[in-house]
């Protein structure tokens, strides 16, 4: 085989390859994921983790525990669900918006490997230059996703951290975990997860999710 059939060769493989990579991985699963997709670090943030009690300087508080499912709250509350049902609509838009593309690029690739070589060596340039621009609107396209959940995340962080404050300060609670930190059982009296899922529920039953665009 020549230099230029295995240049050709290696042109048509990437094309195939990493464009079903870019549009079924980068945009992949129905949105779900999104509970540890950014954004939930910034909803973590409302999350308090002391209860406000006066000590003596250098006196450390006794611990008065309660735990927290972040990853409950920001998917089984009414507005979770709301928000990733409507992401996952946002989702199968991107796939459909980049579908027609991934597969006339990958047609093409395919049809070169019949042609005459010096044929094959005219398209290749073309056809990489159309994979390139294929890859940079797949990274838009999920970078748009990342952040629109972002900022819904970020809005119901604003409407449960003051619910989370009550809470704990009603129960006397001084240090509040994150449930996916805790690798062992935990009794039902440590859970703040339902009272705050029952208040965010009543407070904040939807958010409309609007697609931002990074900057």
């Amino acid at each position: 085989m020549s230099r230029n059939n295995i240049l050709i060769a290696a042109t048509i493989a990437v094309v195939l390859i990493t464009g079903a990579i870019v549009a079924y991985f980068t945009l992949s699963g129905d949105g779900s994921q999104t509970a540890s997709t950014p954004g939930a670090e910034t909803a973590s943030s409302a999350f308090p983790s002391a209860g406000g009690e006066t000590n003596k300087p250098g006196e450390l508080p006794n611990p008065v525990i309660g735990i927290l499912d972040r990853n409950t709250i920001l998917t089984a509350t009414k507005v979770g669900e709301d928000v990733l049902r409507q992401m996952q609509a946002y989702t199968s838009a991107a796939r459909d918006r980049l579908a027609g593309e991934r597969r006339s690029i990958e047609n093409e690739a395919r049809a070169m490997s019949s042609l005459p070589e010096a044929e094959q060596a005219k398209r290749a340039q073309a056809l990489q230059a159309r994979e390139q621009r294929f890859m940079a609107a797949s990274a838009r396209e999920e970078n748009i996703l990342k952040a629109s959940m972002a900022t819904a995340q970020n809005e119901i962080g604003k409407v449960m951290g003051p619910i989370v404050q009550d809470v704990t300060k009603q129960r006397g609670i001084n240090m509040v975990l994150d449930r996916a930190a805790i690798n062992m059982a935990v009794s039902q009296e440590f859970d703040l997860t339902p009272e705050v899922i029952k208040r965010l529920d009543a407070k904040m039953p939807s958010l409309q999710v609007t697609l931002v665009t990074p900057k």
